[in-house]
């Protein structure tokens, strides 16, 4: 494609303008302090000049402890700044570029307005996180590389790789996946390039890569935040490289459904967001491929390596939670698209010379109107729900008490931190994360990588009866059930709260607690819903007569998030409603089809409603999602023994229920039956444990004393002859001979 007229100062200036424009909007819509997601530990990090979560984003950290130094607002605030700038930077970049290729100033200021209000664009541009560094590090680098093509300054391509070496100290995985676009453009021009080149290149990009020893100096001071403390080459490189997220992100069982649909809400997007623009982008990718190919094949590489590109990699199964994850790393393609979308517009322009007015007319209005509605969506002024949640957690703790938080999402977690660590609220409160990734790590060296599971849970065990021992005042666990928790005392409910041991002391927990924007009419961020839906879903729990009102509140507002809405289910399940707990469960199928919990309490309630059938179709679907839940199987094996299907019921028990506690779990259910003279169900529950448990010599004569009773000669001899095989010189033998010999 051939380069218009230059002209720098028109341009530039334009550019600086634009610049000013995008950082307006979206400090207008930016939230006045912490938000959800990984926004409190950023900020922690980087006021703390602390190690955020694998590889670290060295290079956010820095620039947001500059940014935090600055006499403005609170410091979430200071450090959210630095997304605002790196926004508003890659609009104008994108100008920049835009106008170079096409020298067009409407086109490139249509094209790269139209990327600043991409929803997703303005949601990073707007909070303390590394996406929008990292789309202002892809569009610098692809600036530059066009400046050397244009010029042939070899000043360009030293500048690019340092700055590609920078951008990798930010999002490094985002950066690498956007490397063979970079690569195209470079392509055959390095060969002109002096020998020194092959030498200085790498040694800038290795420059800037070399934040990374940040970690490592950082962590031997001992910071705040001390995510995986990578204070020797070992754990800085196990850290860089993202060890303890393999199995998260690559070993997970997404099957091709799941990334077609990951696929198919991307493709919506676009539709979604580029309107009428899809026409200048077909035009644009047209244009591309006919006069720069090389142009064309970098942009494609960009396009789709971060968007199908990561579909195919992450082993991420298809739900709400894990989309609102995946749409950030799109950002990249974004890029790409509007690069198309610029040259389109100035070939449509090109084709349409008579009616330019017009086109340009329809574009702008088009323009707008996508503004708006994306405006709407990340309008975040005066949201104080993370905050306020936060604020809520640590407030209500008596004073010297200690927290572990365990399973409560990061809404919790990154919050709490922000507030304790930074804004130095409540010291006197212990917190400690029962991962061991932020606060002080309690658990020993190594425990975040830690995978079996049994090894987990033994070394959480010790640590924390050790700490809830030598604790001073009362100690609480922030955690969906008292069940993850791994304590030996009891546990008792107090508002978020699960306290250990003792009563309740924290009767008027809701009466003292206020939450800002809970009531939104929408909250676009899952985990905002998910604190919506904790709040009234637990107030639920704690207001009987309220509780159908507060818990349709919890559904209506955490519409999507699978364990809300399956407690919720629970509940209407324990008080008989089983009309409506079916129907939370199925919602929660409907989103989360691989959540086992929901499968098997669906069971539960297709059991009591006498939908056998149905029943063992939810449990065996369960036990496909988790073949080894004792719990699913023993449900399995009495619905298909009540149905008369005792071939499946008999399978389970020989061939994975084998041991002696299934055997005693059926014993002493079949004693209960047969004290209360239920003699069939006694018989069935015995035949059960033998199956289970071959060995178990006291189940066969517990069975040859009911077949006996039951008139059953012949099973009794059978069973009593299984006992002798087994305890010939037991102290029973003596009676099973002398009770064979009256049935002979």
């Amino acid at each position: 494609m051939a380069y218009n007229t230059y002209m720098p100062l028109k341009r530039n200036l334009t550019a600086l303008l634009l610049f000013f424009a995008v950082t307006a909007f979206y400090l207008f819509t930016a939230p006045p302090s912490v938000t959800t997601g990984d926004s409190g530990e950023f900020i922690t990090g980087a006021c703390t000049l602390g190690i955020s979560h694998p590889p670290g984003y060295p290079l956010f950290s820095i620039i947001g402890k500059a940014f935090s130094t600055l006499p403005l607002a609170n410091p979430a605030y200071r450090v959210a700044l630095v997304s605002v700038m790196c926004g508003a930077l890659a609009v104008s970049l994108l100008f920049v570029a835009l106008h170079m290729l096409t020298g067009s100033f409407v086109a490139a200021l249509l094209a790269a307005v139209l990327y600043a209000v991409n929803p997703t664009v303005w949601s990073q541009s707007i909070i303390a996180e590394v996406y929008a560094l990292n789309a202002l590090c892809t569009v610098a680098c692809l600036s530059v590389l066009l400046l050397w093509r244009k010029t042939g300054e070899t000043r360009f391509l030293s500048l690019f790789f340092l700055l590609f070496g920078i951008g990798l100290a930010n999002h490094y995985p985002l950066m690498l996946l956007a490397s063979p676009a970079f690569a195209v453009l470079i392509g055959p021009g390095v060969k002109r390039l002096p020998a020194r080149a092959y030498l200085l290149f790498p040694a800038l990009a290795a420059a800037g890569f070399l934040l990374y020893g940040y970690l490592l100096i950082r962590s031997r001071i001992d910071p705040v935040l001390d995510w995986g403390n990578p204070d020797s080459l070992g754990s800085l490189l196990t850290h860089v490289l993202r060890q303890q997220y393999k199995t998260t992100e690559f070993g997970g069982t997404a099957g091709v459904l799941d990334k077609a649909l990951f696929a198919r809400d991307f493709l919506v997007s676009i539709l979604r967001h580029y309107s009428l623009f899809v026409i200048a982008l077909a035009a644009g990718i047209r244009a591309s491929y006919r006069q720069d190919r090389k142009l064309f094949w970098s942009l494609l590489l960009l396009f789709t390596a971060n968007s199908f590109g990561l579909i195919l990699l992450l082993a991420f199964s298809y739900n709400p939670e894990r989309l609102s994850i995946v749409t950030v790393y799109y950002l990249p393609s974004y890029l790409a698209l509007s690069l198309w979308v610029g040259m389109g517009i100035q070939f449509i322009e090109e084709q349409l010379k008579g009616r330019v007015a017009a086109v340009r007319t329809v574009l702008i209005v088009t323009c707008c109107l996508l503004g708006v509605s994306s405006f709407r969506a990340n309008d975040q002024r005066g949201n104080l729900l993370a905050y306020d949640y936060g604020r809520m957690i640590l407030s209500q703790l008596p004073r010297d008490a200690t927290l572990f938080i365990e399973e409560a999402g990061d809404e919790s977690l990154f919050t709490a931190l922000y507030l304790h660590e930074v804004e130095g609220k409540r010291r006197d409160v212990n917190v400690y994360d029962c991962f061991g990734n932020v606060f002080k790590n309690i658990y020993g060296e190594g425990f975040t990588l830690v995978n079996e599971k049994s090894e987990w849970y033994r070394r959480r065990r010790a640590v924390e009866n050790s700490v809830i021992a030598r604790a001073a005042g009362p100690v609480y666990y922030l955690v969906f059930s008292p069940n993850d928790a791994v304590v030996d005392l009891p546990m008792t409910r107090e508002g978020l709260f699960y306290r250990v041991g003792g009563s309740a002391a924290l009767p008027s927990f809701w009466e003292r607690t206020a939450l800002r924007r809970v009531d939104h009419k929408r909250h676009d961020e899952y985990q905002e819903r998910e604190i919506a839906g904790v709040y009234y879903y637990l107030r639920g729990l704690d207001d009987r007569q309220q509780s159908p009102l507060f818990f349709r509140a919890a559904l209506l507002r955490a519409y999507d998030v699978n364990w809300i809405i399956n407690n919720i289910g629970l509940e209407y399940y324990r008080g008989g409603l089983y009309h409506e707990a079916a129907a939370a469960f199925m919602n929660t199928l409907s989103l989360y089809p691989d959540y086992f919990s929901a499968w098997y309490n669906l069971g539960l309630v297709r059991r009591e409603q006498g939908a056998l059938r149905e029943a063992a179709e939810s449990f065996e679907k369960a036990l496909l999602l988790n073949p080894f839940d004792r719990e699913t199987m023993l449900e399995i094996v009495d619905i298909n023994w009540m149905l008369g299907s005792t071939a499946r019921a008999g399978e389970l028990l020989a061939a994975q229920l084998k041991g002696r506690a299934t055997g005693e779990y059926y014993f002493f259910s079949g004693a209960r039956s047969y004290r209360k003279k239920e003699l069939r169900q006694a018989i069935g529950e015995w035949e059960k444990a033998v199956i289970a448990s071959p060995d178990y010599a006291l189940c066969y004569y517990n069975l040859g004393i009911a077949y006996r009773d039951a008139g059953n000669v012949r099973g009794a001899k059978k069973a009593f002859e299984d006992f002798l095989r087994l305890e010939p010189g037991s102290e029973l033998a003596g009676a099973v001979r002398d009770a064979l010999a009256t049935l002979q």
